[in-house]
């Protein structure tokens, strides 16, 4: 929100997959997610200006999975990096030319694995995220975000 356009997460959806392996505690990952973005600021001396953009992330990753502790958590710590698609920024309804863009970036965080039963278990994931690492334009200013995450994993194998 500092010299931006307020942005909070409107919503975020996605899809996970991780390759667990036996005796193994790095866990590969892959991963796709949408961010909706939006937010209200100022622009050119005017107030309340509304601004909306999403953000479509591809990633790669991986969990250093920690020794289980009681009660079914698998505590982890992550790193990813991924490519990121920004959509046109809009500006009261109104799209903004030339604000389409590409970048890479990447992330860290930690997070949980809670065991429910023997397929399904609910996975929580906090990870402060640069999405803009690689690529910018000369005075392109830094995108990042604080990003907390839920996810239903099913095990297949």
């Amino acid at each position: 929100s500092d010299g931006g356009y307020g942005f909070s997460t409107e919503y975020n959806v996605g899809v996970v997959a991780k390759l667990g392996l036996p005796l193994v505690p790095i866990t590969p990952k892959a991963y796709f997610l949408y961010h909706s973005l939006f937010g209200t600021g100022d622009y050119d001396n005017v107030d309340g200006i509304e601004y909306a953009q999403t953000i479509s992330e591809l990633g790669i990753g991986a969990e250093y999975n920690f020794i289980p502790v009681p009660a079914g958590f698998d505590p982890y710590v992550a790193i990813d990096i991924h490519y990121n698609s920004f959509s046109a920024l809009e500006m009261d309804a109104s799209e903004v030319p030339n604000t389409k863009a590409n970048r890479f970036g990447g992330g860290i965080g930690v997070g949980t694995e809670i065991s429910l039963i023997p397929i399904i278990n609910i996975e929580v994931y906090a990870t402060y995220k640069m999405f803009n690492l690689i690529g910018k334009e000369d005075g392109e200013e830094n995108v990042t975000a604080f990003v907390l995450d839920a996810f239903i994993m099913f095990s297949f194998l």
